[in-house]
């Protein structure tokens, strides 16, 4: 047998072994369970056994061990009337995002936001938008906006275009100059709210 043939052998190994424990994980949480797109994306890369496919399984495995334990009223919030639809909403969301992202950190800070819409903390529509953030944001920026100090004039900057700050202007000044405002957007706030109520240490 090749070394190469020898190497796929345990990658597939590797991956089916945490393809089933990844499995396992969705199939038992009552809240993983209803994103559609989630369980099927995990089912399509425990067929694949790739090392992409691996990658993203660690990555689930990771979201699902960084939820905290949710009651039957956060539930529902995945049941409404119009369920198939959100659901695939969030569940995109989410899925793209864990996909995607290039930290683990970037996981866990979805989980947390997950965790505040479940609590309902952020609505829907937030919790898209913080999960666009994540993904698009540079994760030395982001984890000092979440977790670190912030000077929001100087910093908040890099944070304008994925929505995490606002920028205003004032009215220009006799001499024609004007300067920014920038401030911490309703959605960071929120990001920033459910990592420091909902990380899992």
């Amino acid at each position: 047998m090749t070394s190469g043939k020898r190497a796929k052998e345990k990658l597939a190994e590797a991956s089916a072994g945490v393809a089933e424990v990844v499995v396992d994980l969705v199939t038992n949480n009552p809240v993983v369970k209803e994103i559609p797109v989630l369980g099927t994306a995990v089912k399509l890369a425990q067929a694949a056994a790739s090392m992409r496919d691996q990658i993203f399984l660690n990555k689930v495995k990771h979201f699902i061990e960084h939820l905290p334990e949710t009651t039957p009223e956060q539930r529902k919030r995945l049941l409404k009337d119009d369920s198939a639809k959100h659901r695939e909403r969030i569940g995109n969301a989410v899925f793209h995002t864990i996909e995607q992202a290039d930290e683990l950190k970037k996981v866990e800070y979805v989980a947390a936001a997950f965790a505040s819409y479940l609590a309902g903390e952020i609505e829907e529509g937030d919790l898209r938008l913080i999960c666009h953030a994540i993904r698009t944001t540079f994760i030395g920026e982001l984890e000092r906006f979440i977790e670190g100090a912030y000077d929001e004039q100087e910093d908040l900057q890099y944070l304008v275009q994925c929505g995490l700050a606002n920028v205003t202007y004032p009215p220009i000044t006799w001499d024609g100059s004007t300067k920014p405002n920038l401030e911490i957007s309703k959605r960071g706030q929120a990001l920033r709210q459910a990592w420091q109520c909902h990380k899992k240490l």
